[in-house]
């Protein structure tokens, strides 16, 4: 399992990973994480259905919800 965290605040980071649904802080849309690499999440919105899969910087969210692994 790969986890996704920052560098510049490493110590700090919430810790992500596939399955999780988060919440961006500069906005309310839940996400779930798709994969985590280098401090980067790609998400896939879940109540934007035309949206397309994006990516985020862990330090930008919140975890709402841990997944089921």
């Amino acid at each position: 399992m790969k986890i996704a965290v920052s560098y510049d605040d490493s110590g700090n980071s919430q810790l992500f990973r596939a399955g999780d649904t988060v919440r961006r802080r500069d906005n309310n849309d839940s996400c779930v994480v798709i994969w985590t690499w280098d401090g980067w999440l790609w998400l896939d919105p879940v109540e934007l259905f035309s949206k397309a899969p994006f990516t985020a910087r862990a330090d930008d969210c919140d975890l709402v919800r841990r997944g089921m692994s």
